[in-house]
């Protein structure tokens, strides 16, 4: 994907780059290594190409996720260009939304109510889509590989 916005914070520190799209929505990226930081600046407008990879796995209610299991989605291989920075998040919680023609769901976190809406761009693992049921509980471990590249990009197109 590539996402054309416009930098409002970098965290040199730990390499994220804050983002906000044309629609006024932000996006936080981990920018690679081969992403020179030092020559970008707050008000920069950008281009950022990133690819993500979803994985998830479904536990029963009230059972824990194996960890093998987890273990296994984590280190499928991202199909992306090279320079990729890699960040993985685990969220657990109950399934209450599922939209199967657009290969998503969305889970809740038992421990703050936030909604988080988990894309699903593997074929075999949209196939399993229609298995799930509203009220079942997953762990969904999403693998980004983001920020490729942030490229200046011509202001007068944001």
């Amino acid at each position: 994907m590539t996402i054309h916005a416009k930098i409002k914070a970098i965290d040199p520190a730990k390499r994220h780059v804050m983002l906000e799209e044309r629609t006024g929505k932000p996006v936080t990226v981990l920018a690679a290594p081969d992403v020179r930081l030092e020559m970008l600046k707050v008000g920069d407008t950008v281009n950022v190409d990133y690819y993500r990879s979803v994985a998830f796995v479904i536990s029963l209610p009230g059972s824990p996720v194996p960890e093998d299991a987890i273990k296994q989605a984590i280190t499928r291989p991202v199909e992306a260009p090279g320079g990729v920075g890699i960040q993985v998040t685990r969220v657990s919680g109950l399934v209450v939304g599922i939209d199967v023609e657009a290969h998503s769901l969305d889970l809740v976190n038992p421990q703050g109510g936030e909604i988080y809406t988990i894309n699903v761009t593997d074929p075999e693992r949209q196939a399993a889509l229609p298995a799930l049921k509203v009220g079942d509980t997953i762990t969904a471990t999403v693998s980004e590989a983001l920020a490729v590249a942030i490229t200046p990009a011509p202001k007068s197109l944001f």
